[in-house]
């Protein structure tokens, strides 16, 4: 139990709120786990943490990721990193 006259109150009701919200677009998604769910704080950041655990997951597979040559920046940096982006 929190200590409601605590000047840190508010900050415990909004982590709370954060994780009940986090876990209802969880089951959204049927995911296993709310720690599925990833917060980032741009496109340029959710792109590259996409593909990263795209890569992590599939590291030891020949796989390919097919896109388009009018993608963001981010996207196309980052492939050409794990060399998977090709014209």
């Amino acid at each position: 139990m929190q200590n409601s006259s605590s000047e840190y109150s508010i900050a415990y009701q909004v982590k709370e709120l954060i994780d009940a919200a986090t876990q209802q677009i969880a089951d959204l998604f049927f995911c296993k786990r709310k720690s599925e769910i990833i917060y980032t704080s741009s496109a340029t950041e959710s792109n590259n943490t996409a593909i990263k655990r795209y890569e992590f997951f599939y590291e030891n597979r020949d796989k390919l990721i097919i896109t388009s040559t009018k993608i963001h920046s981010s996207i196309k940096e980052t492939l050409k990193i794990y060399g998977k982006f090709r014209l």
